[in-house]
């Protein structure tokens, strides 16, 4: 993946929501699957209001979260009056502001990442229940599966979720 962080305080969060916009309405596919696109980057470009002078003079990064929740806002606007979804992929960031926009999260891709490098051992019940089960967010939560045998793989996956309750 080469991904392209961007800032929703800058013009490109109307210019993404018109063009989805635009597409659902000349296309009617069902929903999107928006990657990443929840997550607060850190910013530091002072023409849009981000970043902030420190006491010893140097430009600090901020992490602006209400852009990304009213863009969100936009998005369901657009995709709930056409009966349209968006499933939301936070990559285990939890922004609050933003779920109450989305129809489903898909999460998981970043613990596997963990449970190979160090086991299950070091991964309490009650934080994979809070941040996957869904329940806590009021929303469906998937839990994203890739397979990396002999490590892991999609039944190991399936009986870890089954034992948290996550779909």
């Amino acid at each position: 993946q080469r991904e392209i962080p961007v800032c929703y305080c800058s013009s490109i969060a109307d210019k993404f929501v018109d063009g989805l916009e635009a597409l659902v309405d000349k296309y009617n596919f069902d929903g999107v699957y928006l990657d990443g696109t929840a997550m607060t980057r850190a910013c530091q470009n002072r023409a849009h209001g981000c970043g902030y002078i420190d006491r010893e003079g140097n430009l600090q990064p901020t992490y602006r979260m209400y852009p990304i929740r009213n863009m969100f806002k936009r998005l369901y606007e657009v995709f709930s009056s056409r009966g349209k979804i968006i499933n939301c992929h936070i990559s285990d960031c939890v922004n609050c502001g933003v779920l109450s926009f989305c129809d489903s999260l898909w999460m998981g891709e970043y613990i596997q990442y963990n449970l190979v490098k160090e086991g299950i051992n070091d991964m309490p019940d009650g934080y994979l229940r809070a941040s996957h089960a869904g329940r806590n967010f009021g929303i469906p939560t998937e839990f994203i599966v890739y397979e990396n045998r002999p490590i892991w793989n999609f039944e190991d996956a399936l009986v870890f979720a089954m034992l948290h309750g996550i779909l």
